[in-house]
Parts: C-alpha cells; structure tokens; sequence
C-alpha cells in the first residue's frame, strides 16, 4: 500500500427516522464523533425535517425545528463536522407515499401501506425532490456535498406510465435530472452504489457527475466470505451473468474465481471507471436483534476503512441504520474501530477492543469488547431459527412496527414443533451468562459509562428472557401461568429500557420503541391468559 496520506471524509450516518434521537442527544454524539476524529456526518431526515409550505404534511410529530437544525449546523461546523444531508429521489419514500396527497407518484398500485417507490417517470416525482432537496439545502448551507439515495428502487415491473421500458431505462433519466439539479445548486451529489451496479447501463449518464457511495455490509476480509453483489447475480457461477455484468465486474470480483472473491469489490471498479467513491460500511442494519448487534460489523467497519485506505478512495462513512434498534452507545464499538483505523490502518484489532473497553466500561481489558460478540453470535443464531427480535415496519423503512404481531402469528407456523429453537435459546442463556462475567469486571467511573453499563446490563437481561420465553413459541400453547409470568418480565423490562433510553430519544421514538421491545410480545402473549 502507498503511504498512508489520511482520508479526506470520514463519516457517520445519523439516521433519524426509527430511534429519533433527542437534539440534545444528537449535539452529544455530534461532539463524541468529533473527538473520536470523524469529520463528517451523513444526516438522514426522512419525516423528521420541518417541511414547509406545501410540504408541510410530511413531517412526523417529532420533527426537528428550524432553529434546532440551525443549531445543529452551527455546532457541527464549529466541530470540524461536514453535514452531508440526505434526501431520497426515488426510493424509500414510504415515508412521503404514506400521505394521502402524495400517493398518485407511487410507482405501481401498492396499497398505500407498502408503497415506497416513485415513480421515475412522472414529472412530479422530480418536482417533489427539487422541492424537499431545496428546503433542506437551505438549513445547510455549508454542506459541500448533498446525498441523493437512488438505492433499493424496487420498480414495479409493470407502470402504468412507464409502460414496458427496461428498468434502468426509467431510472436513467431521473438520476440524471436530479444529479444535475444538485449540481447546479453548487453542492456534489452523492449516490448509493447499488442500482448502478445493477443496472450498469445507467454508469455512462451520470459518470463524472455523482460521487458513489460503495455500501457493502457482510465484507469483512475473511476469507472465503461471500461479497454483496448487486442486480440478482449468483456469485458462484459468474458464467450465469447477463454479459454486461460479466465484462465489466468479473475481473475485479474474484481473487480466485468463483471460490475466493474480494472484500469491497467495487471500489476499484467505480475509481477505473471515473467514479469517486466513499466506502459504507455498517455498524447497525438489517439482520441485527433489537438487543445485540451481528458480530461482524466491527470487521466489517475496519475492512472497509483498509479497502479505501488501500485505494486512496475519498473516505469511508459508517452507516447506522435506526430501524434495527440498538441504541447508538452499543455500536460505540464499530464507531471507535473504524475511527481509529482511518487514523492509522495498521491499528492492531486488541488496540481498538482496549480502547471501547476503556470508553465504555472504564477498563482498558480488550477482553470486555467481547461482551457485544457473545451476545451478537448467541442472538444472530436464534434469530435466524426463530426471528422475534428484528424489528421491522410495513416497508422496512420507518419506526412503526404495529403489524410486527401479525407478522409473527404467520412465522408461528413454521415455528411450531421446531425441534432447533431449545438449544439456540440455552446457547443464548450461556452467552448472557459469559457477557455477565465480564459485565461484572467493568468499573465506570463516570455518567457516561454507566448508562453503557446500564444498557448492556438490559441487553443481557433481555437474551435471558428471551432464551425463557423464545421455546414456547414452539408447543402448540402457551399455558396461562407462564403466559401471565412473561407478560410482567416484559413490563419490568420494557420499564427499565424506556427509562435508560428516556434521556436519547423523543417521546415519539420512546413510544414506538417500547412497543418494539416489550409491547408486541405482551399483545401476543394475552391471547393466552
């Protein structure tokens, strides 16, 4: 590797549309991720910026104020903090479609409850994003670059409109069109990897127009791990490929083909082909339990910092994706691993473990960053038998779960009889019982690393019930004694979350995540009492 100059933007994402932090929450992390060395956030509204005007049925109960986003940009810039915002044109945009006004820019008849997309060809759809795009380009006026989304456009595959063009025929145009709109506002744009990438067609009409952003969550420089590819490739038999995919991707996919492919794939691809291009790795998304995060996050957030390090990209920011639910203290691990490995590269994996550690538990003991990965493996291992503890909404995109219960009344019947959920859930009472062995070495000797503590204390109070609770979901019932035991362990336990995390969040996030944690299993279990 050349030597080692520094990356020019080093990110976080704040995503505000599931767990919404509190402003004061919000200038407090603003500040820690200044001190741990990041220069950039990646601020994620949704509904939770005040629209005006004729925009002004979009935003949440919660929504930040004008003066509060001001307040924020003052004190990011005097930060050394970059506010990248975020503004969907395309995708995830259940959150506007929702609205009764905005519902005919839909992209196919969805009900009004799943519908996400707009439809690209409809000239609204455009004006609607000009719209949103200016009034939060005003709030940050400072802001150099401005992210457009484009990811996840899952297009129908027929339009009424669109008729029965290629899908990369449709979104080629609207990229372009708000691509340039940014441009002309004096700001760089900034657009997710994923549907240029699947549709490759698209790389020529935006090609030294748009910065990407190359996300990859399950790269972390194992070896042998599968990488993300995009477009519904099958990465074990690249002859199977469209031919376009074949040209362009095949070489720089595999280090050995189709046995060994290469962590972040893309980067070097997008550079050779005039591209700028920040690395996304995450430290919260889909997949995570609602108390214990996917153990390969952390490898995932330094490798990708080595991947741009290695390919003198324009930076790496850390994505953070609410929705998931773990509170922003408990990915603090990932945060500090990827911080201290865009100030040096070769940081050894026990430095950066000593120094969460030290910041979270008040002992400079690697051995206590093991704490997330016990509790991760143990929850990643039930979910994927007997999953009640992703959280999700109608269209993965927002905080509300109120279907969540139907949703498992409908998995109840692949579970019942599982012969596999009993001993996932004692590996995960063994894994609450090693977390709480080394809990117990910490030493927090000021406010901040007691509600850490606190909050990984929930977290393995949490795996215990679960581990309890999770095997009835397997016998045909539930008897009423157990059922009424359950149902108060999850007030208590629900109590001491919403208190822990009264002070983080707004009372609108409060009351959605309550439900998330400790509401739903409570409506599912009265059935039974």
């Amino acid at each position: 590797m050349q030597e080692y100059k520094g990356l020019p933007v080093r990110g976080v994402h704040m995503d505000l549309k599931a767990y919404t932090l509190s402003f004061d929450m919000m200038c407090e992390t603003a500040r820690k991720m200044a001190a741990l060395g990041y220069n950039t956030i990646l601020l994620e509204y949704q509904d939770k910026f005040p629209f005006e005007g004729e925009l002004s049925d979009i935003p949440e109960v919660d929504a930040l104020t004008v003066d509060q986003i001001r307040e924020f940009d003052a004190l990011c810039g005097s930060l050394g903090l970059d506010i990248i915002p975020v503004v969907q044109c395309v995708g995830h945009m259940h959150y506007v479609l929702r609205r009764e006004k905005y519902t005919h820019l839909a992209d196919s008849a969805k009900s009004t409850a799943l519908a996400d997309v707009l439809c690209p060809s409809k000239p609204e759809s455009f004006e609607l994003f000009a719209a949103m795009a200016d009034q939060v380009m005003k709030l940050h006026p400072r802001s150099r670059y401005f992210h457009i989304g484009g990811d996840e456009a899952r297009l129908a595959e027929h339009c009424p409109t669109c008729g029965e063009r290629p899908k990369y025929q449709r979104l080629m145009g609207h990229y372009r069109k708000c691509v340039d709109y940014i441009n002309n506002a004096g700001k760089k744009p900034i657009m997710w990897c994923d549907m240029l990438l699947a549709h490759p067609e698209i790389l020529e009409e935006v090609r030294g127009r748009v910065v990407v952003m190359d996300w990859n969550y399950s790269s972390t420089g194992a070896r042998g791990e599968r990488a993300q590819l995009w477009g519904g490739i099958d990465p074990n038999n690249p002859d199977s490929w469209p031919v376009l995919h074949q040209q362009l991707f095949r070489n720089y996919v595999y280090a050995c083909e189709p046995y060994i492919m290469n962590p972040f794939p893309f980067v070097r691809f997008l550079q050779d082909n005039g591209f700028e291009v920040i690395v996304a790795p995450a430290a919260q998304c889909a997949g995570d339990s609602f108390y214990a995060l996917q153990p390969h996050h952390i490898n995932n957030c330094r490798e990708a910092v080595r991947a741009a390090a290695a390919a003198d990209a324009l930076g790496v920011v850390v994505t953070v994706w609410s929705i998931r639910r773990v509170p922003w203290p408990q990915i603090e691990n990932c945060l500090i691993a990827a911080a201290m490995t865009m100030a040096n590269p070769a940081v050894t994996d026990r430095e950066t473990d000593a120094a969460f550690a030290l910041d979270s538990f008040g002992v400079a003991d690697a051995d206590l960053a093991r704490i997330p990965d016990i509790l991760g493996k143990a929850a990643q291992e039930l979910r994927d038998i007997c999953d009640v503890a992703t959280q999700v909404s109608p269209c993965c995109d927002v905080g509300d779960v109120s279907d969540y219960a139907r949703n498992r009344t409908l998995r109840d019947q692949v579970w019942k009889g599982n012969r596999a959920i009993a001993p996932a859930c004692v590996k995960l009472a063994h894994a609450a019982d090693e977390a709480q062995y080394l809990l117990d070495q910490a030493r927090p000797w000021d406010d901040g690393q007691k509600v850490r503590v606190a909050l990984w204390q929930l977290s393995i109070d949490t795996a215990r019930l679960m581990s309890r609770y999770v095997p009835y979901l397997a016998e045909s019932t539930i008897p009423t004694d157990a059922a009424r035991g359950f149902i108060e362990e999850f007030k208590s336990l629900g109590k001491r979350w919403n208190e822990a995390l009264e002070p983080m969040y707004t009372p609108f996030a409060l009351e959605s995540d309550n439900y998330a944690r400790a509401g739903l299993h409570i409506a599912h279990l009265l059935q039974y009492v």
